[in-house]
């Protein structure tokens, strides 16, 4: 009881004191409140702080990736361009695949940068790449493989023809009509000139032919890049009319495809 009487004293002692000195609880709620103000505020500018962060980190990120997609893109065209001049065959560098180092790099940093969507258009356009100069090294070996036949050909027709020679000029009438070494000389180098006939009158079919491969296959690359084109888009957020940039693309490509066989057709005609 002596506890509770003296709990109860000191409460009520403390109630006069409050009400005996106003100004000192006015104080203490002032400071209360600066307090409280003071909380919320640091709350507020957490917050403000933590949404800059966010903020400049996907700034960041935007910049990232518009620099690996541009990249990209310039590799693209590089590789296709790359493909279209491989037509001229027989003045094409094949080192100069080195120049397109960017593409393959830049298709390296989507597969960390890049959204599911772009990763999956930009292997595509990848896999056609690979694919189509496979296709067209497998075609200029062929007209290599053909050149390189006629030019041992002719080698062989001129060894040939200088035996001939030497054995004419070393013979008289009759030893030249009844001499079985002549005669062979003769039938070879006649099959031999035949053959390289043969082989110069293909040729410039199978360029032909090549010259088609190497446009179409260019083409091909064509039509998975404006898909990729839209896909990076899209992640970032950038204004696109999807259908009407899918369709002008479409049309502009058939066009081209069907002049590159109408070029190619009188080409072959003139042949």
């Amino acid at each position: 009881m002596e506890i509770l009487l003296l709990i109860k004293q000191i409460v009520i002692n403390l109630l006069t004191w409050l009400v005996d000195n106003p100004g000192i609880v006015a104080a203490f709620i002032a400071l209360f409140g600066v307090f409280r103000t003071i909380k919320a505020t640091d709350k507020r500018d957490s917050a403000k702080l933590e949404a800059d962060i966010k903020h400049k980190d996907k700034e960041r990120e935007v910049a990232l990736r518009k620099d690996v997609y541009l990249a990209a893109a310039s590799g693209m065209i590089k590789a296709n361009k790359y493909l279209g001049a491989m037509a001229n065959a027989e003045t094409f560098d094949h080192s100069s695949i080195n120049q397109l180092d960017e593409f393959f790099a830049a298709n390296a940093k989507i597969e960390i940068v890049g959204s599911n969507d772009t990763i999956e258009r930009m292997d595509a356009v990848m896999r056609q790449f690979s694919e189509s100069h496979y296709t067209l090294l497998m075609g200029a070996l062929h007209l290599s493989n053909i050149d390189n036949e006629i030019r041992i050909t002719n080698d062989e027709i001129d060894q040939k023809m200088q035996s001939y020679n030497r054995l004419v000029a070393s013979m008289n009438q009759e030893e030249i009509r009844n001499s079985a070494e002549i005669t062979s000389l003769h039938y070879d180098i006649v099959a031999l000139g035949q053959n390289v006939n043969t082989l110069e009158n293909s040729l410039p079919g199978f360029k032909n032919q090549y010259r088609k491969m190497c446009m179409k296959e260019s083409l091909k690359i064509s039509r998975l890049i404006y898909p990729a084109v839209i896909a990076v888009r899209k992640e970032l957020h950038l204004e696109l009319d999807v259908d009407r940039y899918a369709a002008l693309k479409k049309d502009s490509l058939d066009k081209i495809d069907r002049d590159v066989d109408e070029f190619l057709t009188k080409l072959e005609q003139m042949h």
